[in-house]
């Protein structure tokens, strides 16, 4: 698991020295940089934005996030919380593929500007088995940084690899990955708006 290697939301401890990210795409503010990854045919994929926000906001809403609104996870629940640490089963719907399960752990570590750095990697062994018909996936892992930007304002920088296994051509499976970054962070950045709006700056 990469515990020690993950800097400014960079996956430094799996990226080959050298390699570059790459401008993929701008939407809605923004930033689609993607890398090869070593000794995989998927890529790392990082998505960078500023919001308006102050940090504190944008770290709570995503340590608190709601599984129940992302639509992808048919079935994703809370198993437990221990401090800033957190283990979710997640059961992921793949159009015209076998659904995809796991068990994410989840932590947090605080920063002086008020920021935060939220890391996620696979924990199999603390969930449920696959079930039937479920490819288990065995590669997922990622950050989120968050730092002061501005007076009040926040930049995100989110970052990931995931392998859905099975026999998914990575070509096929790329616009989907990316798509699916841009969509839980602007799912994230509307949870903050949200709580924004209810309590102040």
């Amino acid at each position: 698991m990469l515990r020690i290697g993950l800097v400014g939301g960079l996956l430094v401890a799996s990226a080959a020295v050298g390699d570059e990210w790459t401008l993929a795409t701008t939407a809605e503010g923004m930033q689609v940089e993607t890398r090869p990854a070593p000794g995989s045919d998927f890529e790392q994929i990082r998505v960078t934005r500023s919001l308006p926000l102050a940090p504190e906001k944008t770290c709570a809403a995503i340590w608190t996030r709601d599984i129940s609104n992302e639509p992808w996870l048919p079935k994703g629940k809370l198993l437990r919380e221990a401090g800033d640490e957190r283990w979710y089963y997640e059961r992921v719907a793949a159009p015209l593929v076998n659904d995809r399960d796991y068990t994410l752990h989840v932590w947090r570590e605080g920063a002086s500007d008020g920021g935060c750095v939220v890391r996620f990697d696979l924990d199999n062994s603390q969930g449920p088995p696959p079930g039937p018909g479920v490819v288990r996936m065995t590669a997922l892992e990622g950050s989120w940084v968050v730092t002061a930007a501005g007076e009040r304002g926040s930049k995100v920088v989110y970052t990931l690899f995931n392998d859905p296994g099975g026999n998914i051509p990575a070509l096929l499976s790329r616009s989907t990955q990316r798509a699916r970054a841009v969509e839980w962070l602007k799912m994230t950045f509307a949870q903050a708006t949200r709580a924004r709006g209810a309590g102040g700056p």
